[in-house]
């Protein structure tokens, strides 16, 4: 039995995720965005895509704008879906998905499907 196997066969038993962390998922997301060169900002937990022109200045340079503000899509380890190990995003959803999940997030979402909507996005604003 490989080391890897080990681990999720103890977390199983300990009632934790064998499929792994959420924050692994948005350390993947992150690694997609810099690879493609589509800015974003990365908060810790909390991964925010603003467009292509970046984050939004605010118009009075005293005032912190905290994160996730103007963002297009604000994703999360935390959220729907984190304890199978997926992100949550809010922002990129279809009407047919808010109507669906009555919410303005959508959770259970690899890095991959956060990615490809994230990309879709930047591409059609360029």
């Amino acid at each position: 039995m490989s080391t890897m196997d080990l681990l999720k066969l103890m977390m199983v038993l300990s009632g934790g995720s064998a499929e792994g962390n959420a924050s692994d998922e948005l350390k993947k997301l992150d690694d997609l965005l810099t690879e493609a060169g589509i800015p974003f900002e990365n908060f810790g937990m909390q991964i925010c895509y603003y467009g292509p022109e970046g984050r939004p200045k605010p118009k009075d340079s005293n005032v912190w704008q905290g994160p996730g503000i103007g963002a297009v899509c604000s994703v999360i380890a935390s959220g729907y879906g984190s304890s199978e190990g997926l992100l949550e995003i809010s922002g990129l959803m279809t009407r047919e998905e808010m109507d669906r999940v009555h919410d303005t997030a959508l959770g259970h979402l690899t890095a991959e499907d956060v990615f490809a909507r994230i990309r879709t996005h930047y591409e059609s604003c360029k």
